[in-house]
């Protein structure tokens, strides 16, 4: 098999900091009335409210971040806004879709909004007025490997294949194939 083809399409586990940040951004995305905000017909700029919208959710996430106390971004979400923390922001909601990824089961309610406000964030008018775009690769195991090194030498090793395959046990005893 190809495994350097096939890193591309697997998406990395979430760590334990990136599975806080999914509970806060499942908290803040059931709070957003964003689809409700956007699509209901309003007199003025469609964009301008969308962008209200996805900044109110930022906001919000900033909120959540900040009262329950993570170390990792508090300090620079109380002391910044929202452009200069548009690595922070881009990262929770690629863990939102990483998270979907994997467990394609859950996140029902909640994983629209947050694909409607994405997609609306990287309309033009709308990234200007929020100030960046909220989009940003999902991280896969190929992402991962390449920042290694020798990773894609790993990738390319003709042992791997054998390493990975399923143990056949038979008849065999859990003892006797461990």
């Amino acid at each position: 098999t190809n495994f350097e083809a096939q890193a591309r399409y697997i998406p990395l586990r979430l760590t334990a900091d990136e599975r806080t940040l999914l509970v806060i951004l499942q908290g803040a995305l059931y709070v957003s009335e964003y689809t409700d905000r956007v699509d209901v017909y309003h007199a003025g700029s469609k964009a301008r409210r969308m962008a209200l919208q996805i900044q109110q959710v930022c906001a919000i996430l900033a909120g959540l971040v900040v009262s329950n106390n993570f170390d990792v971004a508090r300090k620079p979400l109380i002391e910044r806004d929202f452009p200069e923390n548009a690595l922070f922001f881009r990262s929770v909601f690629e863990i939102g879709r990483r998270y979907k990824i994997l467990n394609p089961d859950k996140l029902r309610g909640s994983y629209g909004k947050l694909i409607h406000m994405l997609q609306d964030s990287v309309k033009d008018e709308v990234a200007k007025a929020v100030g960046f775009e909220c989009v940003d690769p999902v991280k896969s195991v190929a992402t991962m490997v390449q920042q290694k090194q020798r990773g894609i030498e790993l990738l390319q090793d003709p042992l791997l294949n054998v390493a990975t395959r399923e143990i056949y046990e038979g008849n065999k005893t859990r003892a006797e194939v461990a």
